[in-house]
């Protein structure tokens, strides 16, 4: 009989602003439980109009995931998407970090750079892609992404802008059972 990972609420999404008060972003799960997705629509560091900026947004989600009877491991692929246009000068930088409730996850943090020489001519969209291995110790375990934005702008007439527009996790396979 096959046995099956699911991904299951309650599932929390809190995005936590430099200038705005914190907030939840909705979280999606699949009909069959094996992803879970939440989508932001106010995600985003803007400066322009000769107004410098050097400002961060966080926000953490929480998934809760159940291992079958007799299961140890998986792993995830999360994905997260977004948009970037940055003046010449201006910095964005998106940092993840990974953990499991009585487990570990491995890797436990990964690091995306854009700069305006990659990332200035009129914008792009990203997407960044990172298997997981999570390890639990318990047949129930809380899967955190932690995201951190930070855009660094100099005084500039023109717009820079760091937008994440969704974060994805899917279970891409069961390891241990």
């Amino acid at each position: 009989m096959a046995k099956y990972m699911l991904l299951a609420a309650p599932v929390l999404a809190l995005a936590s602003p430099a200038i705005l008060q914190a907030r939840q972003a909705p979280v999606i799960l699949g009909s069959e439980r094996q992803i879970a997705l939440a989508l932001y629509d106010s995600f985003s560091l803007v400066t322009g109009n000769g107004v410098p900026i050097d400002a961060s947004l966080t926000c953490d989600i929480s998934i809760t995931a159940s291992f079958p009877e007799g299961c140890t491991s998986a792993v995830f692929t999360k994905t997260t998407r977004g948009y970037t246009g940055l003046a010449d000068g201006a910095a964005g930088r998106l940092t993840e970090g990974y953990s499991l409730s009585g487990g570990s996850a491995t890797p436990s943090s990964t690091e995306f750079t854009y700069t305006s020489a990659e990332w200035g001519d009129g914008g792009d969209d990203f997407i960044n892609r990172e298997p997981i291995t999570v390890v639990s110790n318990a047949q129930t375990a809380t899967f955190k992404v932690s995201l951190a934005s930070f855009l660094n702008a100099p005084s500039s007439d023109f717009i820079s802008r760091f937008d994440v527009d969704s974060v994805e996790v899917a279970i891409t396979s069961t390891g241990t059972c």
